[in-house]
């Protein structure tokens, strides 16, 4: 076996655009932790309902999706951009496991923002990346219970 189909290839992609979708408020000491990495676009309805995303500059592009507005212009973008776009979760803790997230396409749901990085790859890559949450045994017997209720048990 050659050398290199051993190693292991990592491919280290950009991140040019994220979406923030918000289900709580957002501090302005999170949006300027997050204009240390790049440009911040905080979704105005009056400014940009009807500019398409894909025609805006920005790195981070905040949806508070408690508003419909914001909820409205998310549903507007078209599939083939929002394929290029990364979209993360910011919520509170009690929230992590609804619905709304599958329903976005989210890649991560997170509970605050990453801690300071020294590069704008390594604080995306933390905003991205998922963490492994240990298992939690009442959650686990409620939704079985659940599933047994509705007959969606196999």
């Amino acid at each position: 076996m050659d050398e290199k189909e051993n190693e292991l290839v990592v491919q280290n992609i950009p991140v040019e655009h994220i979406i923030i979708t918000c289900s709580k408020d957002i501090s302005i000491n999170e949006i300027n932790l997050l204009k240390e990495y790049g440009k911040v676009i905080i979704f105005d309805s009056k400014v940009f309902q009807n500019v398409p995303i894909n025609t805006l500059e920005y790195d981070y592009f905040i949806l508070d999706i408690r508003k419909k507005e914001d909820r409205l212009y998310f549903q507007q973008i078209e599939p083939s951009i929002l394929n290029n776009i990364n979209v993360v979760s910011l919520c509170h803790s009690f929230e992590k496991f609804e619905e709304f997230h599958n329903e976005l396409g989210v890649k991560n749901v997170i509970t605050k923002l990453p801690e300071k990085q020294a590069f704008k790859e390594d604080f995306d890559k933390n905003l991205l990346l998922k963490k492994i949450s240990k298992p939690n045994a009442v959650y686990s017997c409620i939704k079985s219970l659940y599933r047994v209720v509705k007959g969606d048990w196999k």
